[in-house]
């Protein structure tokens, strides 16, 4: 990721967290992005943004928090470093996931969307459809609401919506079925 792209994405998750009356961790927001940022680079992006006073800094031996300025907030709306005249606040980054959970892969896009977690979230459906499916312990009846449930929240999906509320419907009717317990557990950080 180019200089310009980190910026762009440290003001994008500062502006997110803008209406909340805290500073939020520079090294947090360094840890999202797709390639490893070190402690001292992530200090220098702060510190660039801190000059052009798009944003207040706080600085502690152990932490680098940071809030949005007027300035800063003016910028995101109207402007970027990586596309000027684009305003940060348009741009999405696509983390695709590869071979592991945990192994990220910048797209070399420029309007990329997150769909690793609809992917994942997909696959924990069906995965659970398969294992009701084929568990005798779960009456007939059941099964139709649980299926009711997932095909809305596949449609959902589909259209890149998350439904937290849907996919809180379908832990409570999982709550006791034993055979998904550890898909649930997987499926309930999604909400």
């Amino acid at each position: 990721m180019k200089q310009k792209a980190r910026l762009d994405f440290l003001l994008n998750e500062l502006y997110k967290s803008k209406s909340e009356d805290q500073m939020s961790d520079i090294y947090a927001i360094t840890d999202k992005m797709p390639d490893d940022i070190n402690r001292s680079d992530a200090k220098v992006l702060a510190e660039r943004l801190y000059n052009l006073d798009l944003i207040k800094l706080s600085h502690t031996k152990s932490s680098l928090r940071a809030t949005l300025t007027s300035i800063g907030i003016e910028y995101c709306e109207e402007d970027s470093f990586t596309e000027v005249g684009k305003p940060v606040i348009n741009h999405n980054y696509n983390l695709t996931i590869s071979n592991s959970p945990n192994s990220n892969i910048v797209n070399q896009s420029k309007s990329i969307n997150i769909n690793s977690k609809i992917e994942n979230i997909t696959y924990l459906i069906d995965e659970i459809s398969n294992t009701i499916n084929q568990d005798s312990k779960v009456t007939d009846e059941r099964k139709e609401n649980i299926d009711e449930c997932t095909k809305e929240i596949k449609l959902n999906l589909e259209k890149n919506n998350i439904p937290k509320f849907g996919i809180k419907s379908l832990l409570n009717l999982l709550s006791d079925i034993a055979s998904v317990s550890s898909l649930v557990l997987s499926l309930s950080e999604y909400v």
